[in-house]
């Protein structure tokens, strides 16, 4: 399958497309020289991203992945590949399932080769000091005997995402939520990038924020033990300061794939299955057409 402009990386690309972790496992070599190339490309085109990108519709939103392969070819075979199709990613590409590597390898190959047609935003699991414990960086010594160098060069990329995203002056996308230092979108937009995650700053609470689930107002302490739980009246006071419609989000797993909360003023979409081997959710991406209008698809568990 020829799906880029240009050949480099082809030959790793049909690999990955051939990868099906449900059928016969076919290896993939990765050469230490190109994940770093890969990785130096994507980087340099991350930087020359603003921290809060504007992006036009038609768009396909799609939220956490977590090394599920599988769920993310899925997604790409039922509504297209880039640049047919223009997608935003709100982060969380690895740990929990067992391909972070393929799907962050795939997602870096795509982002080099059409930077305009697909957007990666950053995850709270897009950071070392989380990453190295929920399993990707145990999966980066199965491709290498030099795991540690692996590793360091995809975090060093991840440190260079972009926060945020604006559908249409009309929809606020990021991974986790809003945070009581958000006192204006210039904060975010004057961060340096590379950035690290630091505990109880304004990155470490965008990412890791959760709205209640119930229509509570205010802030509150996050029982994840960083960021916040943050009410529906800020969630209105956010939106209405900038005349949004809408905070789309990821960071939290539904039996659907997604919730609706908030008079539906706030999104969370979850685009992978069974990230806990114990859970048995179906999954969900979002259609923005080219009107604004708003179409949650979901994928059922087979």
């Amino acid at each position: 399958m020829n799906i880029l402009q240009s050949k480099k990386h082809q030959s790793l690309l049909e690999l990955l497309l051939k990868f099906n972790t449900k059928k016969k496992r076919i290896k993939v070599n990765y050469s230490l020289e190109e994940i770093i190339e890969i990785c130096q490309k994507t980087t340099n085109i991350f930087l020359k991203e603003p921290n809060i990108l504007k992006l036009k519709s038609p768009i396909i939103v799609v939220g956490d992945i977590h090394g599920n392969f599988n769920d993310l070819i899925k997604i790409f075979e039922s509504y297209g590949y880039p640049p047919t199709v223009k997608y935003l990613f709100l982060g969380d590409y690895i740990d929990r399932g067992k391909n972070s590597v393929e799907v962050i390898v795939l997602l870096f190959i795509l982002k080099i080769n059409y930077p305009n047609s697909i957007y990666l935003l950053r995850g709270n699991h897009e950071d070392e000091q989380v990453c190295i414990c929920y399993g990707f960086f145990d999966e980066c010594k199965k491709f290498t005997t030099k795991q540690k160098l692996v590793f360091n060069t995809f975090t060093k990329t991840f440190d260079c995402l972009p926060i945020a995203a604006i559908i249409e002056e009309k929809a606020f996308c990021i991974h986790g939520g809003i945070s009581p230092q958000l006192n204006s979108l210039d904060t975010i937009i004057n961060l340096q990038r590379p950035m690290k995650i630091q505990p109880n700053s304004l990155i470490n609470d965008l990412l890791w924020s959760d709205p209640f689930i119930t229509e509570c107002n205010g802030w509150e302490t996050n029982p994840r033990g960083r960021g916040y739980l943050y009410g529906k009246d800020k969630v209105e006071e956010f939106l209405s300061k900038y005349n949004y419609d809408i905070i789309i989000r990821g960071h939290q797993i539904f039996e659907n794939g997604y919730k609706y909360l908030f008079n539906n003023h706030l999104l969370s979409l979850f685009s992978c299955s069974n990230p806990f081997s114990t859970s048995n959710n179906s999954f969900a991406i979002l259609l923005f057409d080219s009107k604004l209008n708003k179409n949650i698809k979901t994928f059922k568990i087979e």
